[in-house]
């Protein structure tokens, strides 16, 4: 039924309408025509026409009339059927386009995304994601002077190797980590939240190579104290921690200990004289590095280690880690502080162009390897189509031909949601005759502008602009 509502709505379109000289007309042989024709509108006569000039006004009430009377023999009503015919035209045809694209479409879309992506995890990382800085740091404790006088106490004997002839039985970590403990509450609790850093496997697996005489295999390397206290990634670490067990050992024996007292307290002693003596040396090092500047430890075209010291001090100070990023890039690394600084503008610009033409390098070979591997997938995935969609099957050439050329057309700024770049080569290549894009489409961005949206409500909205498109195509403006 045509109500009264209905009619006041339409009113201020078409004053614009008329304000313009323009009117709508509904095309020829489409349900909206059949719709207008069931009011009989356009055979009412209006209202008397005004003596301001104005133009004269329809007459609602007679349109009313018109169009909701009913024939006297069947009671049936003209714009009521016509109005049923076109609602349930619109209503089927958008229930059957939503659901195949839901149902088909999108799995179709889904599946070429997933299989990408797949295919993209296997490609190589970015060669600018591994250039780091990683700091080289003396052990905490080290830096307390009672334990530096502790050290220099026992570093005053000759270089020897002590043999690994320690037989102490396997201790858990609580108790190895009470052993070390000196009754200095402050280098006790240095400590212990240093070993916290270094994890549990790192003092268990120590004590257990070198103080349990663990029986090696024919083929191991064979290791010798001087293996532990000089490895270059945690022999100082390795030195302080046998440093401290060993040191307490000396003076307190535990049980179980498989060997002569006197031997076990003079090996107990070796161990504690060569460990303090490797922090000594580490000490002295670390003073003549911050003294000299140092900053860089090692380079590599990765790689950057820096010492600690030197490194904080130059970063409050403005350094910059660009600049050693493009020192990574030299055949012949600075190492000094002051060389870095008097390069730095150079080697800063150096890392910049660097990083621009390597990003756009890879990014342009990402471009053309994503295209490809989009190929493939599309091709494999229509390889799979079942014996359902013969349509297909029928034209798999004439399809991955529209898909090539959509493909073609694609920019690199299309690779940054694969997801919407995959849904317009599927509908356009295998979809092209369906609603399908414009209906995925709208739901895709009605949720990109709502986050918080309800995909039920954004398909709902993308019904509606369906509709009102459907809708629109079925009239035309004319001037008058």
């Amino acid at each position: 039924m045509l109500t009264r509502e209905a009619l006041d709505a339409a009113i201020p379109l078409a004053t614009r309408l008329d304000e313009k000289n323009v009117f709508l007309m509904a095309v020829e042989n489409t349900p909206l025509e059949a719709l207008v024709r069931a009011t009989r509108s356009d055979i009412m006569p209006a209202k008397p026409v005004p003596t301001d000039g104005s133009r004269p006004l329809m007459d609602l009430d007679g349109i009313l009339y018109m169009a909701n009377c009913k024939d006297r023999l069947t009671g049936i009503c003209d714009h009521d059927d016509a109005l049923d015919r076109f609602v349930e035209m619109g209503v089927n045809g958008v229930r059957g386009h939503v659901d195949f694209a839901r149902n088909t479409v999108a799995a179709a879309v889904t599946d070429l995304v997933d299989r990408t992506n797949e295919a993209l995890r296997s490609l190589s990382p970015s060669t600018l994601l591994g250039m780091e800085v990683v700091v080289h740091a003396m052990p905490a404790p080290l830096e307390l002077a009672q334990l530096e006088n502790s050290i220099e106490r026992f570093a005053a004997a000759s270089p020897v190797e002590p043999r690994l002839s320690a037989r102490l039985p396997q201790l858990p970590y609580t108790e190895l980590l009470e052993l070390m403990g000196s009754g200095a509450g402050g280098v006790d609790k240095e400590v212990q939240a240093w070993l916290a850093t270094m994890g549990e496997s790192f003092l268990t697996s120590l004590w257990e190579a070198v103080f349990t005489q663990k029986p090696v295999g024919l083929n191991a390397r064979a290791v010798t104290f001087n293996t532990f206290v000089q490895d270059r990634v945690n022999g100082v670490a390795n030195a302080l921690a046998i440093f401290l067990l060993a040191r307490k050992l000396v003076e307190q024996p535990i049980e179980g200990v498989e060997m002569p007292l006197q031997a076990f307290e003079n090996l107990m002693a070796e161990f504690r004289n060569q460990a303090a003596l490797r922090l000594k040396y580490a000490l002295e090092e670390q003073a003549r590095i911050v003294k000299n500047g140092e900053l860089v430890r090692m380079s590599d075209a990765r790689v950057t280690v820096v010492n600690e010291k030197v490194y904080r001090a130059w970063i409050e100070a403005g350094g910059d880690n660009e600049v050693l990023f493009g020192n990574q890039l030299q055949a012949r690394p600075f190492m000094m502080q002051r060389d870095l600084d008097d390069n730095s503008v150079t080697l800063k610009a150096a890392w910049t162009r660097h990083a621009l033409l390597t990003a756009t390098i890879e990014n342009n070979r990402k471009f053309s390897r994503t295209k490809e591997i989009l190929d493939q997938q599309f091709r494999a995935q229509l390889k799979e189509i079942t014996a359902d969609d013969a349509i297909v099957q029928g034209n798999a050439e004439l399809v991955l031909s529209k898909f090539r050329s959509e493909l073609a057309a694609a920019k690199e700024g299309d690779l940054q949601d694969l997801y919407s770049l995959c849904l317009k080569l599927v509908c356009r290549s295998r979809f092209p005759h369906t609603a399908a894009e414009e209906l995925l489409c709208t739901i895709q961005r009605v949720q990109c502008e709502n986050p918080k949206i309800d995909v039920r409500e954004a398909a709902a909205i993308a019904v509606l602009k369906y509709i009102a498109c459907w809708v629109a195509t079925q009239f035309k403006v004319r001037s008058r």
